[in-house]
């Protein structure tokens, strides 16, 4: 490894450890140099000023930056790890006497430049590598000090851990549900960063790392007992992930507005909005109207809200307004996001995903019968992209502390990155449980939408599906594809669930195995009955979250995968072979 490369990649990593109330920007230079060294493209640098983000171009500019600050001016040729490396290849990988000399020199210099990197991170930024040092509410400019000749002093050095008082701080409500919890668990497990993590929830299911603290709250009070229960909380990040579900959309959206006007409130009253720098937001794909009928596809963040007269009402639309309008008069920014079909656990939580479809295989499997595509047979090869509620935890702190000018107030999809088909997943699926599909999952009445209503269910969605909305600028109108959709469910889990026969194959299983006995009534089988039915395509686009910088990735059936085994582990699921 080059000796100046080591130099600039220790004082990227001091400087992230020390700072990281504006570690964004450096951490992005670490990262630049890790891809260099293993051999990776680069990266684009947003804001480090780097014309030829080649390897010669990052290394040369670097380099030659380092040791001017030294005085180290005797190697004209550029950067001397760039150097070194070209010499070495030229000579079939052997250095000459004076080339490995030059090369001693150069280790010389690098290590008091390492000792000096960790000296410096430990003092106060001054004006040097990012320009003049200026320090705002949310981003802190102020520039790390160069390594300057006048300045080594080797006989002090050390890294310095974080200074707790310089850590940011984040405050997690709905830290029990699939999505907050993992909010919490990826912010436990950073406390190089977060010093501290409230978990605000009515109560506490889990353990927590030591950087944590649950505090009860109840986001139905008013804003005067919400203040009175988040006492001296000053939060700097707020992750709002903490809904209430109702069947009436328009008590969802009465409800759930007031929660988060009444909590941002609080904060005011407090005082604790003065201290706050972002607040992300976590709503959904109903964002884009999926559970009125097909949509746009694809879904994309510049979409126009689905608001003519005879659409009902969206509640986070109206959080959405409420987050916009108290950002202004507060002074703080905000991130939105749009999850979709989210797979993931929630400890001592069976409403979700993951956990009806394990309960319907491992039932299925007790039972001695294939497994059979409970949804519509139109579906069962059409296309879905799903949340991996991990993937959207790590969104959201990146989110959170990204300076690049591409995220404040905005919103973003944020899905696993591929899209995927229950042709693809359903045999997976099997193969996990050790069962198998049948060679012809539907009947020809089945393909055709004729559905036997005794074992199965058809529920008509809204006349006029949301993409009818954009169907004339598309060239669409009055085609089929904007004709009213349905929920087509070959075999209707909620009918299924009450059948006496796999009732007692539940009870026999859950005795067998130990399982929570409780879990198969608190499955939400009318919800996977509702994501399996539907009998359209859903499409998320993420180029507006790469182009701010976003390189999450995840696969959907090894998310799935993942997710089942957890549940195994907490005895909802019987142990896998």
């Amino acid at each position: 490894m080059s000796p100046w490369l080591r130099v600039l990649e220790a004082y990227a990593v001091a400087a992230l450890l020390r700072t990281p109330g504006f570690h964004r920007g450096v951490e992005k230079v670490a990262r630049q140099v890790h891809r260099i060294r293993h051999g990776t493209p680069p990266e684009e640098l947003g804001g480090t000023k780097i014309d030829e983000p080649g390897k010669s171009g990052f290394l040369g500019h670097f380099g030659d930056e380092i040791k001017a600050q030294l005085g180290a001016e005797k190697n004209k040729q550029g950067s001397a790890g760039v150097n070194m490396d070209s010499r070495a290849m030229s000579h079939g990988g052997k250095k000459s006497r004076v080339e490995e000399v030059e090369s001693r020199t150069d280790e010389i210099n690098a290590d008091a430049a390492w000792k000096d990197a960790q000296h410096n991170a430990s003092q106060p930024p001054k004006q040097g590598f990012f320009g003049e040092a200026s320090v705002t509410k949310h981003n802190c400019k102020a520039a790390y000090p160069l390594l300057r000749s006048e300045n080594l002093d080797t006989s002090t050095a050390r890294l310095d851990l974080p200074d707790e008082s310089i850590m940011p701080s984040a405050l997690v409500t709905g830290a029990t549900g699939i999505l907050g919890r993992e909010i919490v668990k990826e912010l436990g497990q950073d406390k190089q960063t977060w010093s501290t993590v409230y978990a605000l929830s009515r109560s506490r299911k889990e353990a927590y790392a030591e950087n944590v603290k649950h505090q009860h709250i109840d986001l139905q009070a008013s804003a005067q007992d919400m203040a009175k229960e988040l006492g001296n909380i000053q939060p700097e990040y707020i992750f709002f992930a903490a809904y209430l579900a109702k069947p009436d959309e328009g008590d969802a959206a009465k409800t759930n507005g007031a929660m988060l006007e009444n909590f941002l409130e609080a904060l005011k009253i407090t005082g604790a909005s003065q201290k706050v720098k972002r607040i992300i937001l976590t709503t959904g794909a109903k964002q884009y109207g999926v559970h009125l009928g097909a949509p746009k596809n694809p879904m994309e963040e510049s979409d126009r809200w689905l608001t003519a007269s005879d659409r009902p009402p969206n509640f986070y639309y109206v959080q959405q307004d409420i987050l916009a309008k108290k950002g202004k008069e507060q002074g703080w920014d905000w991130v939105v996001t749009y999850p979709n079909d989210v797979i993931g656990v929630a400890k001592g939580n069976f409403m979700n995903l993951a956990t009806s479809i394990g309960l319907y295989a491992a039932v299925t499997k007790e039972l001695g019968q294939p497994l059979i595509f409970p949804g519509s047979p139109e579906f069962y090869t059409r296309f879905d992209s799903f949340t991996f509620s991990r993937l959207h935890a790590k969104f959201n702190l990146w989110a959170a502390l990204e300076t690049n000018g591409k995220v404040s107030n905005q919103a973003f999809n944020v899905v696993n990155g591929d899209v995927e088909s229950w042709q693809n997943m359903w045999p997976k699926l099997a193969n996990k449980f050790g069962l198998k599909i049948p060679e012809r999952m539907f009947t020809a009445e089945e393909e055709e939408g004729k559905i036997d209503e005794n074992a199965g269910s058809i529920m008509p969605l809204l006349e006029r599906p949301p993409i009818d909305d954009f169907a004339a600028e598309r060239g669409l109108k009055g085609t089929k594809a904007v004709k009213q959709r349905r929920v087509e469910q070959k075999i209707d889990l909620v009918k299924w669930s009450q059948r006496l026969d796999v009732k007692a194959a539940w009870e026999k299983l859950a005795k067998r195995e130990g399982l929570e006995h409780e879990a198969f009534e608190q499955a939400t089988w009318g919800f996977l009955g509702f994501v399996l039915g539907r009998n359209y395509d859903l499409v998320i686009n993420m180029t507006k979250a790469r182009k701010a910088g976003w390189t999450g990735y995840q696969d959907t059936f090894e998310s799935l995968e993942e997710s089942l085994e957890e549940l195994a582990s907490e005895k909802v699921l019987p142990r896998f072979q």
